[in-house]
């Protein structure tokens, strides 16, 4: 007897019976000549409208084979391979295919809670971008990966390393998958570089990116990034060679100045972040000037003023011979000259002449606070002789700080006078400005010149300078780095030390 065997369409078929059950039918006598059915195809949705195999494999549902008990062994195996065939994946056209869902994720956390936080000037993806077929969506996933694990420190008040808890232990395979996949980009952009000479410099990008991310997240790599970024721009020619590019680029250099400039003034003379040393004066100027919202609200002269004195600082502590001591006080009687005698109203009608009133307001309120503390970072910096010699050619800084009585020969009461006059006034404009300035971020860098003064000053202003530095690093618009200089300065005033390098006595990434 020959058995054919009939596949049969399970829409002319019973529906009323489960697809599971054993007593489906499975087939019957077809009239005429012996051929009997020994299985049939049943889809899942006869009985069930859908099952696990089908929903977790995520293709449409093809139906089984349910193989004859009664047929014989080499037939069922024949019904399995042809089991196989039937649920081999179909393959789906790609334009209704899903986006990728940790992009839509990353997409939606960007926009739910890192966006709000962030500055009205700092917005500045928008949805249309992410159309863009070239959109680079590893630098947007590491960036909000980055921002997860900073607010997870700041929510347990320290900085959170890898390993400290296991909970964030898939945020931190994320963040280092992240890395690795930037570090890559910046490899291959790096030896396609030639292509683009005289056009574009899209490596800036790639190696920005992984600088924020570590200094959001893991704070262990930043000076490797920093220093990488600094030598491709001398590689590309120097920052006039990059200003020279279309804007993006320029605003790439723009915040990586600022930031260079900030924490050179936290490092050791002998081990400054080298690369941004031979930026001449004008070419700082244009960068800060391009985007001035990158930097803090004061005029280009007192960022020049501070670059001056970092950079009189490490030739004084140089090996060479430090220049002479009349060049020297020469060179600090200018920068403080300049920082007393600057014209903060006639600079603010310039700048913000045309920008509404709050602005107006802001700007008066921290010109002055930036002009006291970078004194005040020069006075606790430079030689005391040069700063005590200054002293005596101002009639007005005689008389606004005098001389301490007792304080040794050699310039020493004068010196000591300008410093506790420094410190007790800066104190003072901290204390009202933290009450009235809303973009308390600014505060930052003055809150840790002050902090290295009160070292040997009563408790309650340490107390207050680490209350604020405190408060700012918990903002969500500020970086995770900046925790660093607080924690240098607590083992700082306990250490009994008083001297600007006593305390910073390492490279740090304190900027916001």
């Amino acid at each position: 007897m020959v058995l054919t065997f009939v596949l049969e369409d399970p829409e002319t078929t019973d529906h009323g019976r489960s697809s599971s059950s054993p007593e489906a039918p499975l087939g019957r006598t077809v009239t005429g000549e012996a051929r009997q059915r020994s299985a049939r195809r049943i889809k899942c949705d006869e009985a069930r409208p859908e099952c696990r195999r089908c929903t977790v494999s995520r293709i449409v549902c093809r139906g089984y084979t349910v193989p004859d008990p009664a047929a014989p062994i080499g037939t069922r195996r024949d019904a399995g391979v042809e089991q196989k065939r039937d649920i081999r994946p179909r393959v789906v056209p790609p334009e209704i295919e899903p986006m990728d869902w940790e992009f839509q994720e990353t997409i939606r956390y960007f926009f739910q809670v890192v966006e709000p936080d962030l500055s009205p000037e700092a917005r500045r993806l928008g949805p249309d971008d992410l159309k863009d077929k070239n959109f680079p969506r590893h630098i947007l996933y590491a960036n909000v990966i980055s921002d997860q694990l900073e607010r997870a420190s700041k929510a347990r008040g320290r900085v959170l390393r890898p390993g400290d808890d296991p909970a964030f232990a898939a945020s931190w395979a994320g963040y280092h998958r992240s890395v690795v996949d930037n570090i890559r980009t910046v490899n291959q952009l790096l030896r396609d570089d030639a292509r683009y000479a005289g056009e574009a410099a899209p490596a800036t990008l790639a190696i920005l990116q992984l600088l924020i991310s570590d200094l959001k997240a893991a704070l262990f790599l930043w000076t490797a990034h920093l220093r990488g970024f600094l030598a491709y721009v001398e590689h590309r020619g120097g920052a006039s060679a990059i200003m020279a590019l279309p804007k993006p680029e320029k605003s790439r250099l723009s915040p990586i100045l600022a930031f260079t400039m900030q924490i050179n003034t936290h490092c050791p003379a002998d081990q400054q972040i080298k690369g941004t040393d031979d930026f001449t004066d004008e070419e700082i100027r244009t960068l800060i000037d391009f985007d001035p919202s990158k930097v803090e609200p004061c005029p280009v002269e007192f960022h020049l003023a501070r670059v001056r004195i970092t950079r009189l600082r490490v030739a004084l502590a140089g090996p060479r011979s430090p220049p002479e001591h009349a060049v020297v006080d020469a060179k600090v009687k200018a920068i403080l000259d300049m920082l007393w005698n600057a014209d903060l109203d006639g600079w603010v009608r310039d700048q913000y002449g045309d920008k509404s009133e709050a602005l107006q307001d802001k700007a008066r309120s921290l010109a002055p606070i930036y002009a006291v503390a970078i004194r005040l970072y020069g006075i606790l910096t430079l030689p005391p002789s040069a700063v005590s010699a200054w002293a005596g050619s101002t009639a007005e800084a005689r008389r606004r700080y005098p001389a301490v009585p007792g304080g040794g020969g050699g310039g020493g009461g004068v010196y000591e006078g300008l410093r506790r006059g420094h410190r007790d006034e800066l104190l003072q404009m901290l204390r009202e400005g933290w009450a009235t300035i809303t973009r308390k971020m600014w505060l930052a860098w003055p809150l840790t010149v002050v902090g290295v003064a009160v070292a040997d000053d009563h408790a309650a202003n340490r107390v207050f300078v680490d209350r604020c530095l405190l408060a700012i690093w918990r903002m969500p618009d500020v970086s995770n780095s900046s925790i660093t200089a607080l924690e240098k300065l607590r083992v700082f005033w306990l250490s009994g030390k008083t001297g600007w390098e006593d305390c910073f006595d390492e490279p740090i990434p304190s900027a916001v």
